[in-house]
C-alpha cells in the first residue's frame, strides 16, 4: 500500500510589519499574585455587600425573649437601672413551657424615617449627584430590608409578626403636589419596602407548613405614623394642611388610631397637629376629630391593658437630658423649630398626650439617632409606679446624618393578673405586663465606599504607580546627566558617542574604533553638512576643512554607502540598488523597509532609477532627494528602550486636533462664512488655546513636555491599568449582587 505523504503547507510571508508592543515601565505581576488578590477582593466586595447585612440581622441582632420569658417586672422601690429594681415572674416561664399563647412573645419590628430621596432633595447638588444619590439610597434601602426582614428571629422562635413605621417616609411628600408624581413616589416606597408574609408569623392563623411563603398569603399587620415630611408642619395655611393629610390617607391609611396586639393597645397620633395652633382653638378646626377622639376615646374610663404611644416627634424634655451610650452624636435632643421641622413637642403638648393616652411606653422617630430615657415625671397607668420609657428609633436610611442606622426589635407577651390580687377574674383588675426591646443597627455603608473601597483603590494605584514614578525619575536623571556630557564634550570641540548612536558600543574604545566617547566619529552635524554638500543641486561650500573631513570619513568608514562617489550621481544607490543590511552593518530592518517603501514610491519607478525624490538614510539621518519633500517618519520610544507607539499612526488628539484644523480649514475658504470664522470663531479659539496653554503648562512640563503621553502619564496609565487587572472581579462580583437585589 502506498502511503500518502502530505506536502508541507508553503506559507506566503507577509510584507506588513510586525505590531510593535509597547514596553512597559515595570515588569508585570506574577499570576499567581493577580490571582490572590482577585480571590480576596471578590470575598471582601461580597462580604461588604451582602453578608455584613446578613449577619447584622440574623447574628448581631434578634429578638430578645429570654428576660420576657423570666417575666422580670418593675418593682417601683428601686431606681430603673438597678438590676434589683426587677423581680422575677415565673408566669410566663411557665406558659411558655405549656405552649401557651400567653408565654409566646409577640414580634414587633419599628423602622423611623426611610425617608425616600427623590430628585428634590438637596436641591444644592448637581444633578449627577443627586441621581447617584437616590440609587445607592435605594439600593441600601432593600439590602437592608430583606435581611431584617428575612433573618430577624427571636430566641425563642418566630419571625416578625407586625411591622411600625414612625414616619417621614418621603422625604418630598409634602413637595410633591401632582397626583401622579405622587403615587409613582409611594409605589416606589412599598416596592423597596415589601411586608413579609403572615405566613412567617407564630400568630397568624396560616401555618408556614400549610401554605408555604406564597403570593395569596397576606402580609403581617402593620402601622404607619404620619411625618413632618408626609404632612408637613407650621403651614399657614388650612388648605395645605387638610391636602396634605387627604393624601396620606388615600395611600398609608389613617393618620391616628389604636390597634390591639397581643393584649396591648398601641395608639399612634398625628403629632403635627399638636404643634398648629388651629388644634388649640375652639373645636379644633382641621384636627377636631382627632382632638375628640383622644379627649373622649382614650381620655375616658380606667386603663386595664399596657399601652404604646406612638409618635413622629419626641416628648418634651428638659434641655441636656442625656440620651445614653448607644447614641452616635455626642449631643442629645433639644429643643429647636424651623421650616418644616420641630425637634421635640412642646411643654404643653406633651402634658396634653401623655394625660390623654397614658401609655407605658413610648415610641418616637425624627430625630434620626438613638435615645433612650425615662421620664420621671410618668408612670405606668397599671401600677402607678414603674416610669414611662420614651426609646428614639434610629433612621432607616443612610443619608440621614448617621453612619449606622438601625431599628428596633420588640417583644410583646400578653399581660397577665398580678401576684398580689385576691381575685384575678375580676375584670377592673389591673394587670402586670413585661416586654422587651432592642436596639439594633445596620452596616456602616458610606463608610464602606469612603474608608473601604476608595482607599483600596488608591492604595492599589500607588503600589503601582511609585515603582514606574521612580523609573521615570531614573530615567530622567540620567538623561540629564548624558545631555550634560555631551554639551561638555562640544564644548571642547570632541566627538561625542550620543551625537552618533549607533556606534556607540562601549567606553574607551581604540582611537578610529566606533565606541562610546572615542575619536573614531565627528559630529553628526559636521557629517550630514558634509553629505548633504554632494547632493545634486545642493549649495557646496568648498574649503579645505571640509575636503578633509570627507576624505577623513570615508577613509574610516569605506563601507558607508560605498564611499562617498555615490553622492554624485543623481538618484539610486551606488550599484544600482537598495543597501542591505549585510552591505552597510546596519541592524534595523524596519527602518531600512520604511527606506525602501517611500524611495520605491517616490522615486515612481524601480530602485535606482531617478525620479521625483526618494530617501537616503546616512548614519541614521535621513536625507531625501528630489523636488518634494514627504513628511518624515517619527518614532518614539518609551522610556523602557521600546517603541511608544507605531511610526505612522498618531496619536488620538494628534487625529482631533487635525479634523478641527480640517473643518476650520473649510470654515475659512467658504466665502459666506468665512467672516464668521475670521471675527467670532477664531478669536474664541486663539483665547481658548492662549488659555489652555497657560493652565496646562506646569503639568506638561512635570510630565516631560508631553502632557499624558509623557513618562508621567505613562506611569499613570500604567497603574490605573494594572489596578484594573486586578480589580475587575470584585467590580463585576459588585454588580451581580446590585442585581440580585433588585430582581
Amino acid at each position: 500500500m502506498n502511503r500518502i505523504v502530505s506536502s508541507p503547507v508553503i506559507r506566503k510571508p507577509s510584507l506588513a510589519p510586525l505590531p510593535r508592543r509597547r514596553r512597559t515601565l515595570t515588569p508585570p505581576l506574577p499570576p499567581l499574585l493577580v490571582l490572590v488578590l482577585r480571590v480576596l477582593l471578590v470575598l471582601l466586595v461580597f462580604w461588604a455587600e451582602h453578608l455584613s447585612f446578613r449577619l447584622a440581622a440574623s447574628w448581631h441582632c434578634a429578638f430578645d425573649d429570654s428576660p420576657s420569658v423570666r417575666g422580670r417586672v418593675w418593682d417601683g422601690a428601686s431606681p430603673p437601672s438597678s438590676s434589683a429594681a426587677w423581680i422575677d415572674d415565673a408566669r410566663w416561664r411557665a406558659a411558655a413551657q405549656r405552649r401557651d399563647r400567653r408565654g409566646t412573645p409577640f414580634h414587633v419590628l419599628v423602622v423611623a424615617d426611610p425617608q425616600l430621596l427623590d430628585m428634590r432633595s438637596y436641591p444644592g447638588r448637581n444633578w449627577a449627584l443627586r441621581w447617584l444619590g437616590v440609587k445607592i439610597t435605594d439600593l441600601y434601602a432593600r439590602k437592608s430590608w430583606k435581611a431584617v426582614t428575612g433573618y430577624s428571629r427571636g430566641k425563642s422562635g418566630g419571625g416578625l409578626d407586625a411591622v411600625v413605621w414612625l414616619g417621614d417616609l418621603l422625604d418630598s411628600g409634602t413637595e410633591t403636589v401632582d397626583h401622579r408624581e405622587h403615587s409613582a413616589y409611594v409605589h416606589r416606597f412599598h416596592l423597596l419596602f415589601p411586608l413579609p408574609r403572615a405566613s412567617t408569623s407564630s400568630f397568624s392563623t396560616l401555618s408556614s407548613s400549610s401554605t408555604g411563603r406564597s403570593s395569596l398569603t397576606p402580609p403581617v399587620p402593620s402601622i404607619i405614623v404620619p411625618g413632618n415630611h408626609d404632612l408637613g408642619l407650621h403651614r399657614g395655611s388650612t388648605a395645605l394642611a387638610a391636602y396634605g393629610r387627604e393624601v396620606f390617607r388615600d395611600t398609608f391609611g389613617p393618620t391616628w388610631g389604636v390597634r390591639e396586639w397581643n393584649g396591648w393597645e398601641v395608639v399612634w397620633v398625628d403629632a403635627m397637629a399638636l404643634l398648629e395652633p388651629e388644634y388649640w382653638e375652639g373645636d379644633g378646626g382641621e384636627f377636631k376629630a382627632m382632638r375628640r377622639w383622644l379627649e373622649t376615646g382614650m381620655g375616658g374610663g380606667q386603663v386595664t391593658v399596657p399601652r404604646i404611644l406612638l409618635t413622629h416627634i419626641p416628648l418634651y424634655r428638659p434641655e441636656g437630658t442625656s440620651c445614653g451610650r448607644q447614641r452616635e452624636h455626642s449631643r442629645p435632643i433639644r429643643q429647636g423649630a424651623g421650616r418644616n421641622y420641630q425637634n421635640e413637642l412642646d411643654e404643653r403638648a406633651t402634658r396634653y398626650l401623655m394625660r390623654l393616652v397614658r401609655p407605658s411606653i413610648v415610641y418616637s422617630g425624627d430625630d434620626h439617632d438613638y435615645c433612650f430615657l425615662r421620664h420621671e415625671g410618668y408612670t405606668s397607668p397599671l401600677d402607678g409606679k414603674t416610669p414611662v420609657g420614651e426609646t428614639t428609633v434610629k433612621a432607616f436610611s443612610m443619608a440621614m446624618g448617621i453612619r449606622r442606622p438601625g431599628y428596633h426589635l420588640l417583644s410583646l407577651y400578653a399581660p397577665l393578673p398580678p401576684l398580689e390580687v385576691e381575685d384575678p377574674d375580676d375584670p377592673e383588675t389591673p394587670v402586670s405586663y413585661t416586654y422587651t426591646q432592642k436596639n439594633c443597627t445596620l452596616p456602616d455603608q458610606l463608610g464602606t465606599y469612603l474608608h473601604l473601597y476608595l482607599p483600596l483603590f488608591g492604595s492599589f494605584v500607588l503600589f503601582f504607580f511609585v515603582p514606574k514614578l521612580a523609573v521615570v525619575v531614573r530615567t530622567a536623571v540620567q538623561r540629564r546627566r548624558t545631555a550634560r556630557r555631551v554639551a561638555s564634550a562640544r564644548a571642547n570641540g570632541l566627538p561625542s558617542a550620543a551625537s552618533t548612536p549607533h556606534l556607540g558600543n562601549g567606553a574607551g574604545g581604540a582611537p578610529g574604533t566606533p565606541g562610546r566617547g572615542g575619536p573614531g566619529h565627528g559630529h553628526k552635524r559636521s557629517l550630514s553638512r558634509t553629505l548633504l554638500g554632494g547632493l545634486p543641486g545642493s549649495r557646496r561650500v568648498s574649503t579645505a576643512e571640509e575636503d578633509a573631513d570627507a576624505e577623513d570619513v570615508e577613509a574610516q568608514f569605506p563601507g558607508l554607502l560605498g564611499g562617498l562617489a555615490h553622492l554624485d550621481h543623481a538618484g539610486g544607490y551606488y550599484g544600482g540598488g537598495p543597501p542591505t543590511d549585510d552591505e552597510h552593518g546596519f541592524d534595523d530592518g524596519g527602518e531600512f523597509g520604511a527606506h525602501d517603501a517611500l524611495e520605491a514610491g517616490g522615486a515612481g519607478g524601480a530602485p535606482g532609477t531617478p525620479g521625483k525624490g526618494h530617501v537616503r538614510r546616512v548614519s541614521r539621518v535621513w536625507l531625501w532627494e528630489g523636488t518634494s519633500k514627504p513628511s518624515s517618519p517619527s518614532h518614539s520610544i518609551s522610556l523602557s528602550g521600546g517603541p511608544a507607539s507605531s511610526p505612522s499612526r498618531a496619536s488620538l488628539p494628534a487625529r482631533i486636533a487635525r479634523l478641527f484644523q480640517r473643518a476650520f480649514d473649510r470654515l475659512a475658504a467658504n466665502s459666506l462664512l468665512a467672516p464668521l470664522s475670521r471675527h467670532v470663531l477664531r478669536p474664541v479659539v486663539r483665547a481658548a488655546r492662549s488659555t489652555w496653554r497657560k493652565l496646562a503648562a506646569p503639568f506638561v512640563r512635570l510630565a516631560g513636555g508631553k502632557g499624558l503621553g509623557g513618562p508621567l502619564g505613562q506611569a499613570g496609565a500604567e497603574a490605573v491599568a494594572q489596578t484594573w487587572e486586578v480589580a475587575w472581579p470584585a467590580v463585576v462580583c459588585w454588580v451581580a449582587v446590585a442585581a440580585w437585589y433588585w430582581v
